[in-house]
């Protein structure tokens, strides 16, 4: 956008642009060219003209330059960003007299070397000075006021000898120096307003590059910010939950009745329901915030794949529906370099949305093949199918498409969400198609190159696992709890004593005695003192080496779990599932 109309740019722009118009304009000065190049003019007049005037004319340019000098090198190492408008106007007048009167007076002296006789002469004189003013204009940057002062004074200078020196055609030659410098005004205000845009443009930028950074910085921090209030809402979330499920757990063993385990199995289907929507969610905010950190690993098809389908098979036959698994021959003796955990939650958070939305009788066919350059995983179920105008939907958070009433059985509309995110993190493409009323098909296509070859005479035997360990292990054995939270230390110890457990409780880690040697060791990660869990745990195993440890913890952070299992530490997450804190210790006990 062109500038309003003014002599000077502390008139026509901001302050700011205008102290930068100035240092612009002087920058681009060259104060010696002028005396260099009257001292070659001289030079060639020198036999034709006065000697003196040339000689005084010769000054006047060499004084006029340092002049220069002296300015352009103040304006160069100009540090404030912003003049006073006092410095703006005096640094404009004295352009103006520097480069507009006084060079416009040295160049339209030009005509006073004219002589009547030598056409030659003459001739040379009037090509300079359309020389000197096209360079001279080339340089100027300093706007209207500038230009016209040094056009009008150099025309002022010239036109009279013109008259004196051309009788017969001045006025021709008049007419044609004019027009020449109204040309060559209207080429150096248009390069002025060209270096004005270009300045504008650097500032909007240099401004929206300011806000950018504010941007980013302040996302940052929110992000900062959003982690650590999850992770200290996490934490006190998950304890009185897990508290509340233990206490329940412990009131369903004292409670008589079969009414009354049923209001206790209630309260039991409430805390789990709501242990998993919390951990959903959880979920996807390390997903959605970059927190989460893969754990690559060789995992072999048929233990990741199996291993899904067994964890679904109870709750697919109590509905009615069957499960079946197929997999390539070429991937039997193949395995997956993934994140196992990750992977496996997004097997089973699709078979949980396949299995909630079937319809009894009806199967959920698990493949998995080679297709071209990837490996295709797909579950195709029966269900009722998802019209293709609300594909979309189906990703988004807390969207659920067959629960307007919000069914807490099916749900918060977390699952699919968290299998999008998650693919993207596995570095796989997921597709949907679906048909209403015939089911819909999920396909998670994996890069070929994440396949490792296994040997070919089969899996490597695993170390086999008792599917429960007896309960009368637990039985007077010594258990060593340390947590600092009063309401979870009183519902574990209520829990374990229930189970057969003597329980010594401590709060403090340092209080711990030497004298304890406890059979198992119960120790919340997040304890007072410099030190966590885990440091005191391992001191304690190699303590008493005859003892077992387990870690619980309601942290987030995948820190945590890593230094965990460096120290071949078991560590699970509150709220931890009674049933399983049970077959943890019974399988531990020694």
């Amino acid at each position: 956008m062109r500038p309003p109309f003014a002599l000077f740019n502390y008139q026509a722009y901001p302050p700011p642009l205008a102290t930068e118009m100035l240092a612009l304009g002087w920058s681009s000065l060259r104060p010696w060219l002028s005396p260099l190049a009257v001292a070659v003019v001289a030079g060639l007049c020198w036999d034709v003209n006065d000697h003196g005037f040339l000689l005084g004319w010769l000054a006047i340019s060499i004084a006029n330059g340092m002049i220069g000098l002296a300015m352009r090198r103040h304006y160069q190492q100009l540090s404030a960003p912003v003049l006073p408008l006092a410095q703006l106007r005096m640094g404009e007048w004295l352009a103006l007299l520097h480069g507009g009167v006084m060079l416009g007076a040295i160049w339209g002296a030009l005509g006073f070397l004219l002589v009547p006789a030598p056409a030659g002469h003459n001739l040379m004189i009037v090509m300079i000075y359309m020389g000197v003013s096209v360079s001279a204009s080339s340089m100027a940057s300093f706007g209207l006021a500038h230009v016209c002062s040094a056009s009008l004074v150099s025309l002022l200078f010239l036109l009279p000898s013109l008259r004196q020196t051309f009788a017969d055609n001045w006025l021709q030659l008049a007419i044609m120096f004019v027009f020449f410098h109204a040309t060559i005004i209207q080429a150096v205000l248009l390069r002025h307003h060209g270096n004005a845009r270009t300045l504008m443009l650097e500032k909007e930028k240099d401004r929206l590059i300011e806000e950018q950074r504010i941007a980013v910085e302040s996302a940052q921090r929110a992000n900062r910010e959003k982690s650590a209030f999850l992770a200290a809402a996490s934490h006190d979330l998950r304890q009185p939950l897990h508290a509340l499920m233990l206490t329940s757990h412990a009131l369903r063993m004292r409670v008589p009745g079969e009414e009354s385990r049923e209001l206790v199995d209630r309260v039991l289907e409430a805390g789990q329901a709501l242990s998993d929507q919390f951990n959903s969610l959880m979920d996807l905010s390390k997903l959605e915030g970059g927190a989460y950190r893969l754990n690559l690993q060789p995992t072999p098809f048929l233990e990741l794949l199996p291993r899904a389908i067994a964890a679904h098979r109870q709750i697919a036959g109590y509905k009615g529906i069957r499960l079946r698994l197929r997999i390539d021959r070429r991937l039997q003796q193949r395995a997956l370099d993934t994140d196992p955990v990750l992977l496996g939650r997004v097997l089973h958070n699709l078979l949980d949305n396949a299995i909630k939305f079937s319809t009894p009788d009806r199967a959920v066919l698990l493949t998995a093949r080679r297709r071209g350059g990837s490996v295709e995983l797909a579950l195709q179920d029966q269900g009722i199918g998802i019209p293709a105008e609300q594909v979309a939907e189906v990703f988004k958070p807390y969207v659920q498409l067959h629960n307007p009433t919000r069914d807490r059985s099916q749900g918060i509309g977390l699952g699919l969400s968290i299998v999008q995110e998650a693919s993207n993190l596995l570095g796989a493409r997921l597709l949907l198609r679906s048909w209403p009323g015939r089911g819909s098909r999920f396909t998670l296509l994996l890069p070929a190159t994440a396949l490792i070859a296994l040997p070919v005479r089969g899996l490597a035997p695993r170390e086999s696992v008792p599917q429960a360990a007896p309960l009368q292990r637990l039985r007077e054995r010594h258990l060593l709890l340390v947590e600092d939270d009063p309401m979870a230390a009183s519902a574990l110890a209520t829990w374990a004593g229930d189970w057969g457990l003597r329980v010594s409780h401590r709060s403090d880690p340092a209080q711990v005695e030497e004298t304890l040697a406890p059979d198992l060791i119960l120790c919340d990660v997040r304890l007072p003192g410099g030190r966590d869990g885990i440091d005191w745990l391992t001191d304690w195993l190699a303590q008493w080496p005859d003892a077992r440890g387990l870690l619980v913890s309601g942290e987030l952070a995948p820190e945590t779990h890593q230094r965990a299992e460096q120290e071949g530490l078991l560590l699970l997450t509150k709220p931890v599932a009674p049933e399983l804190l049970l077959r943890t210790l019974a399988g531990m006990a020694p």
